[in-house]
Formats: structure tokens, C-alpha cells, sequence
């Protein structure tokens, strides 16, 4: 199932530019740029690993390590308190954040979007929503001076970058599986956008989707990029044409004709007329 982006108390962008919206409005400015942090580190937090609730004294290590737990605590608090104000201002209630003495939450079923989560879908239609440059996790997140954070937000990226790459990878699979070609295509070059050192394999995977679309042209450009030799991208592009032309001459639409089934009969008359629909049913399912 794709995941629509419908309008949300909460809608957040991760992706490429960061924003976040509370009832319609922008949240920011902050006043200052931990309390934007800690924002953004719970929504990411609850949407990517589905961690909802934090402790304090982990939350004030996160953010604050060059100070003692004490003063640490303190930072946390006002930031807390800053952070609840400006959204109390744009929205009153619900409350969008829950904090006790020990620890601060997101409020539970909370109607949130955000873009991250196109990813963790995996939907070709996801993910063919992603934008067709490199896609970048929270690219103006910096906090100089909280090493803690910043290793988060290392590891974090690393994260989603795999998981892109593996989500994009299995919907090329499928859509070549089934034949999308355009789809296949478009998922290929989201694919070259992320690496700096491409596989050749996702060069062929783009001149065989090209080759399919009748764009012979431009598949033996992505060709050349595998350094391979003329004459042996010439003889690719001959043995994948022939092949999609067989492969198109032997899908034949199938055509079943079913004519209405008739009780002749009570009783063993029935019952088999029955299974016999119930077993008809069962095997045109498989069919489109």
C-alpha cells in the first residue's frame, strides 16, 4: 500500500529540506537550534525505529554531553518548555508532546505524516515520489558541539541510505518481473542518484528498460558507461531486442469462456455444482 501524505496535525519533511508543520503552520523559528534538534531527533525517532518515548537523562547526554547531568537535566527543561510554548502558540490542543520526570514522548496516535516513512514502505509508488537527485536525511542538522547527536545523525543516514537502496533494488525486481518498463527506468536512475560509484549492473538494468521502450539510442549510452567494448555492446543490443520481440509475440491474452452452471438436481446434484463453481472461482483468481 502507497503511503499518501494526507494532511496531518503533524507533517514533517526529513528528505532533502527539513519542516515541520503543526496544525498547517510552521513550527519554526525556535529560539534556539537544540530545541529544533530534539524536535526533529523524536519525530525521526518514532517514524524510522518506532521508539516513542525517551528518557531525560538520555535526551540531556544526547544533547547536551559537555555538561554535568545536573545542568544537563536543566538545559533539557527549559528547552522543553520553549519548545511547548511555540506550539502551544500555533496549536493548543492536542497537546503534540507528553513529559513527565522521567520522560518526554510524542502523544500517542497521533495523526503524523512524514516523507521518511516512503521508505520504509518500499511501495514503487513511494519511492518514485522521492526526489530523482541524491537524497539527503536532515542536511542542515548540525550541532557542533554535541558529538553524541552528531553520531546519531551519522549512523541514522548511513541507515536510510542502505535502506534505500535495498528498497529500490527489490521494486526494480518486481516492476522487471512485471514487465513496467517505465517504472524500472525511473526506479534505476533514483538508484544512480544515490551512489558515487555506480554498479554497471544498473546501467544495463537501464539499457534493458530503455531497449524495451523502444529507446535504442539511449540504451546503448547507458551501455557505453560499463566500458564495454562496440562490438560487444552491438551484439547486447541485438540478442535483447530479439528477445523482447519473442517475449512479446508469446504473451497472448488468454480468453476463458464460462458459461452459467445449472442445478439439474437436489441433493449430490448441488453439492457438485457447488464445489465445481467454488473450484472454477479458486482457479480464475490466479488471472488478472
Amino acid at each position: 500500500m502507497s503511503a499518501v501524505l494526507h494532511p496531518a496535525l503533524l507533517e514533517a519533511r526529513i528528505l532533502n529540506r527539513e519542516s515541520v508543520r503543526w496544525a498547517g503552520r510552521e513550527v519554526q523559528p525556535l529560539r534556539t537550534r537544540k530545541a529544533w534538534a530534539l524536535l526533529l531527533f523524536l519525530i525521526t525517532e518514532q517514524v524510522y525505529y518506532g521508539r516513542r518515548i525517551h528518557r531525560r537523562e538520555f535526551l540531556a547526554d544526547l544533547l547536551w554531553p559537555e555538561r554535568d547531568r545536573k545542568s544537563g537535566l536543566e538545559n533539557l527543561r527549559q528547552t522543553l518548555y520553549q519548545l511547548r510554548r511555540r506550539l502551544s502558540e500555533l496549536q493548543p490542543e492536542p497537546a503534540l508532546l507528553e513529559a513527565d520526570r522521567n520522560r518526554i514522548a510524542l502523544a500517542p496516535h497521533l495523526p503524523l505524516s512524514c516523507d521518511l516513512s516512503l521508505i520504509r514502505l518500499g511501495d514503487t509508488a513511494d519511492l518514485l515520489r522521492l526526489p530523482d537527485t541524491r537524497v539527503t536525511l536532515l542536511p542542515d542538522l548540525v550541532l557542533y558541539d554535541s558529538e553524541p547527536f552528531e553520531e546519531w545523525l551519522t549512523g541514522l543516514r548511513a541507515r536510510v541510505e542502505r535502506d534505500l537502496l535495498q528498497a529500490l533494488r527489490r521494486a526494480i525486481d518486481r516492476e522487471t518481473a512485471a514487465g513496467s518498463w517505465a517504472s524500472v527506468e525511473k526506479l534505476a536512475l533514483r538508484m544512480l542518484a544515490q551512489e558515487d560509484f555506480p554498479d554497471p549492473d544498473v546501467y544495463v538494468t537501464l539499457a534493458k528498460a530503455c531497449l524495451r521502450s523502444r529507446k535504442r539510442v539511449q540504451a546503448r549510452e547507458w551501455l557505453q558507461k560499463t566500458d564495454r567494448p562496440p562490438r560487444q555492446i552491438e551484439h547486447w543490443l541485438a540478442e535483447n531486442e530479439s528477445r523482447g520481440l519473442r517475449a512479446g509475440l508469446e504473451q497472448k491474452p488468454i480468453r476463458l469462456a464460462v458459461l452459467p452452471l445449472r442445478e439439474v438436481a437436489p441433493g449430490s446434484g448441488s453439492s457438485f455444482a457447488h464445489g465445481l463453481l467454488e473450484d472454477l472461482i479458486a482457479q480464475l483468481s490466479a488471472f488478472d
